[in-house]
Formats: C-alpha cells, structure tokens, sequence
C-alpha cells in the first residue's frame, strides 16, 4: 500500500466524487472504504485531498494502516 504524507501532498489535489475511479483509487491510498472517503468529503465541505486525508486520520484512525 502506498503510503502518502499530508506534507507530500500536493494542497491544490481534488478528488471529483462523480469518478467512481477517484474515489476507489483514494479509498485503497487511504485504506479506508469508498464510501469513508464520500463521507469526508461531505463532512470537510471540501474535495481537496490535503482535507480529506486529515479528516480520515482523525475519523478513521483504525482502519488506516500505520
């Protein structure tokens, strides 16, 4: 699994919701479910990447990997 850190992470990356693809492809980077990712998308009111996974390491802390 790819591991990606908030720092290396380019901030002006957007996940567009309506590409099925983007949202498994950022699941599996995130390891957490399709689904997960859609939540934090509505949750954060925003589809930047950066945002994302900070909300997904607070969230879901245990379905990420280390």
């Amino acid at each position: 699994m790819q591991t990606i850190s908030r720092k290396a992470m380019n901030p002006d990356l957007l996940l567009d919701c309506s590409e099925a693809d983007q949202v498994c492809y950022w699941a599996d980077v995130f390891n957490v479910s399709p689904q997960a990712v859609k939540t934090a998308v509505r949750a954060c009111c925003s589809n930047s990447i950066p945002h994302i996974a900070h909300y997904l390491k607070h969230v879901y802390p245990s379905e990420r990997c280390s």
